[in-house]
């Protein structure tokens, strides 16, 4: 018997607010404009955001097969998970991203996704993104999770 095939799309996200968030430089490590090494965190309120994929408010998938409309929806529903815990994008600390994804064209559409999401941001979070074979939902292509810290 086969055992089912598992997509899962993943992004850790942690957020903290201004002077409780330190990222110590890295010399002997690669620096990149999309990449930080080390976030650490001081005080404040921990917000984990479980993952978030590209589903309307009734549960149902947005843009099956459509990679560049379930990423901004993902997003989109980040977003509004972490303004539900009074966070933001801004207050991001770790962003782990699962992407069920071809390499040579989407990652790039993430890339630029993710990018206006952050540009004009002083500081970025540390972040991991992965391509993986599927999700437990066929037709999902990324899931997005976070974690947050803001004041007490």
């Amino acid at each position: 018997m086969r055992p089912p095939s598992i997509l899962v799309i993943v992004v850790a996200v942690s957020a903290c607010a201004r002077g409780q968030v330190e990222r110590p430089d890295t010399p002997s490590l690669y620096r990149s404009p999309r990449h930080v090494n080390v976030v650490v965190t001081r005080g404040g309120r921990t917000v984990h955001v479980g993952g978030q994929g590209p589903f309307d408010r009734q549960g149902a998938l947005v843009g099956r097969g459509d990679f560049p409309l379930q990423v901004e929806t993902a997003f989109q529903n980040l977003e509004a998970a972490l303004a539900a815990a009074g966070a933001s994008l801004r207050d991001l600390v770790e962003l782990r991203t699962y992407l069920v994804a071809d390499a040579a064209v989407d990652l790039q559409v993430y890339r630029e996704a993710r990018d206006r999401r952050f540009a004009g941001f002083p500081e970025r979070p540390v972040a991991t993104t992965v391509t993986i074979s599927g999700t437990t939902l066929e037709g999902m292509l990324v899931l997005l999770e976070g974690v947050a810290v803001v004041p007490d």
